[in-house]
């Protein structure tokens, strides 16, 4: 029995069909929108980190800059100690 479009069955596929593939469409679009959306926000994140953490490079050069004499003072220890013997010895 061949199919027709005055077939019941027929034209409430038609008419459904439509329906279902823009329900279709409006969900992959909602999820493209929202991954974008994602992707958007994680790069910016990612950009405030990468600023955050040159910031934190420079402080900690300038840290290092200035306690590089704290540890020179480890020196100056070792050659009183030197000057000292000696005369420790002799009390």
């Amino acid at each position: 029995m061949p199919v027709t479009l005055n077939d019941p069955a027929v034209r409430s596929a038609l008419v459904e069909a439509p329906a279902g593939w823009k329900a279709g469409w409006w969900a992959g679009g909602s999820v493209v929108v929202v991954a974008a959306g994602l992707l958007l926000a994680i790069i910016g994140l990612a950009r405030r980190i990468a600023r955050q953490a040159d910031e934190i490079a420079a402080a900690l050069e300038g840290t290092h800059a200035n306690t590089a004499p704290l540890f020179d003072l480890v020196h100056v220890n070792g050659h009183l100690d030197r000057i000292v013997a000696p005369s420790r010895g002799r009390r």
